[in-house]
C-alpha cells in the first residue's frame, strides 16, 4: 500500500521521466517563488522590451520634441485661480472669407455679346466692375458654351452677385434660327450657373422695369443716367437695358 501511494503521489522534487512536447515547459513545485527567477525559455541577459518595440504603438512622453503639429487645448484653472492666456499662432487656422451677396447683375444680349451692369441696392450703379461677356471663338458649340458658363460663374462669385436680371428683347419677330439659338443658349448658360450657385434669376421686361423706376420708356437713354448720376459709356445704347433691369430688381429687394 505505501508503494502504491508513492506512485500516485510523486515526491516534491521528482520530475516525470517521460519527455515533454516541444514548447511545453515542465512546471515544478516552487517555481516563481524567487523574485525575477528566469524560466527555461528565457535568458537572463534578455531585457524586457519597451512598449514601442512590442506593440508598434508610439508612446508620447513629456520630453518628446518631434516636429508633428500639435493643437493646444484650453485648460480649466482650479477654483480661485486665474489662467494666463496662451499665445495662439495666427497660422493655425485660416480665416474663411465670405463675400457679401447683395448685388444685382443686369444682362442685355446684343448678338452674341452679353452687356453687363452691376447695381448695389437700392440704386447705386457700379459700371466699372463688369462691362461685357462674349463666348470664345470656337467651332465646337459645346466647348464654346462650356467656356462661357465657366466665365459667367467666375463673375457671379467674384462680384458677390445675389440676383441675375436678364432684359427681355423688345423685338424678336424677325429672328432667324441661328440668332434665336445663340440668344437662348447664352441666356440658358447664365440661368444654369445662377441656379448652381443658388442665386435668383429673373427675366425682366424693359417696359415693366421702366414703370418700377418711374421713368418713361421712350426717354430712358437720357433719363436713366440722370436718375443714377452716372455718365454715359461708349456702349451705352446696348448697355442701358442691363442697367435698367438691374435697377428695377434692386429697388424691389
Amino acid at each position: 500500500m505505501p508503494a502504491a501511494e508513492d506512485r500516485r503521489h510523486p515526491m516534491r522534487n521528482e520530475v516525470p521521466s517521460h519527455p515533454q512536447p516541444p514548447g511545453v515547459r515542465t512546471a515544478r513545485p516552487g517555481d516563481g517563488e524567487g523574485p525575477g527567477a528566469p524560466t527555461d525559455f528565457e535568458e537572463i541577459s534578455d531585457s524586457p522590451r519597451t512598449p514601442d518595440e512590442r506593440s508598434g504603438v508610439r508612446i508620447l512622453r513629456p520630453d518628446d520634441r518631434s516636429a508633428e503639429p500639435r493643437r493646444q487645448v484650453r485648460q480649466v484653472p482650479p477654483p480661485g485661480e486665474t489662467l494666463e492666456p496662451d499665445l495662439v499662432d495666427v497660422d493655425d487656422e485660416e480665416p474663411v472669407h465670405t463675400a457679401t451677396r447683395d448685388r444685382v447683375l443686369g444682362v442685355n444680349f446684343v448678338g452674341d455679346v452679353a452687356y453687363l451692369a452691376v447695381v448695389e441696392p437700392p440704386d447705386r450703379a457700379s459700371l466699372d466692375l463688369a462691362d461685357q461677356l462674349q463666348p470664345a471663338a470656337q467651332d465646337d458649340d459645346s466647348r464654346r458654351l462650356a467656356n462661357f458658363s465657366a466665365r459667367t460663374s467666375r463673375i457671379l462669385r467674384d462680384l458677390g452677385i445675389a440676383v441675375v436680371a436678364v432684359a427681355r428683347p423688345l423685338r424678336y419677330t424677325n429672328w432667324t434660327y441661328a440668332a434665336a439659338f445663340e440668344r437662348v443658349s447664352l441666356e440658358t448658360c447664365i440661368m444654369l450657373e445662377a441656379q448652381r450657385l443658388s442665386l435668383r434669376f429673373e427675366s425682366v421686361g424693359q417696359h415693366h422695369a421702366a414703370n418700377v423706376i418711374g421713368l418713361p420708356a421712350q426717354q430712358l437713354t437720357d433719363s436713366l443716367p440722370a436718375r443714377l448720376r452716372i455718365p454715359k459709356t461708349v456702349d451705352w445704347p446696348n448697355r442701358y437695358p442691363a442697367v435698367l433691369v438691374a435697377l428695377a430688381v434692386a429697388l424691389e429687394m
